[in-house]
C-alpha cells in the first residue's frame, strides 16, 4: 500500500513537471537494463580484457556467467542488496569453491566500481 502512494505521488510530480508517467517509466526501466549487473559487467570485462590474457579473460567471464549472472544478472546494479550479493556467494560456497568465491567479491566489487566510472562519464 506504501508503494502505491509513493508512485501516486510520484506520477503527479511528473504531471506537475508536464512530464508523461507513461514515458518517464519506460525510460527508468530501459535504463534499468542497460545498468544491469549483466550489462555492465560485460563494460568492465571488454575494459579489462586487453591487460589479460585470453584464458584469464575466459576465466573470468566463466566465473561471472556460472556464479553471479543466474542472481545478479538482470538486477540494476544501483538496486543490488547484500542479501542479493550473499546468496550468489553462498551458492559458490556450497560448491565448495572457496577460490571462485574470492574471485566473486573482488569482481563484484570492480564491476561496482565501473557503475561509478560509468555515471561521471553520462
Amino acid at each position: 500500500m506504501a508503494e502505491a502512494r509513493r508512485e501516486a505521488v510520484k506520477t503527479k510530480e511528473f504531471i506537475r513537471q508536464d512530464i508523461d508517467p507513461v514515458i518517464r517509466r519506460k525510460q527508468e526501466k530501459q535504463s534499468n537494463i542497460e545498468n544491469s549487473f549483466r550489462n555492465l559487467a560485460k563494460e568492465w570485462h571488454d575494459k579489462q580484457k586487453g591487460s589479460w590474457t585470453k584464458d584469464h579473460a575466459e576465466r573470468v567471464w566463466r566465473t561471472l556467467d556460472v556464479d553471479a549472472f543466474p542472481v545478479l544478472g538482470d538486477i540494476p546494479i544501483k538496486s543490488i542488496q547484500t542479501l542479493d550479493c550473499l546468496t550468489a556467494i553462498r551458492a559458490v560456497e556450497a560448491r565448495g569453491a572457496l577460490d571462485v568465491e574470492i574471485c566473486l567479491l573482488i569482481r563484484g566489487a570492480n564491476i561496482r566500481t565501473l557503475d561509478w566510472e560509468v555515471a561521471a562519464t553520462k
